[in-house]
């Protein structure tokens, strides 16, 4: 049972991970090029898009953070281990 536990583990930090890593560099690319697309159109404005885009990737960029650090804990740390212990 412990092996189950110890390789499901690994396998979902894996998935958990990649998935998040790919939609979250799908959303930054989207959110880019919405900002480049917006400063095309309204130059102007170009100041106040910019700020939005960067909160915006600091959220999308937390997500990620948040991701790998559950991925980390379930491998090097894993809570699990100790109930079946």
């Amino acid at each position: 049972m412990l092996a189950w536990v110890i390789i499901v583990s690994i396998i979902t930090a894996g998935f958990s991970v990649a998935l998040v890593g790919m939609n979250a560099t799908k959303a930054q690319g989207n959110a880019a090029a919405s900002a480049f697309e917006s400063v095309a159109r309204q130059p102007e404005a170009g100041d106040q898009i910019n700020r939005m885009l960067l909160f915006a990737l600091a959220f999308i960029e937390t997500i990620m953070i948040f991701t790998l650090t559950v991925a980390l804990i379930l491998l090097f740390a894993n809570p699990l281990l100790g109930k079946l212990s």
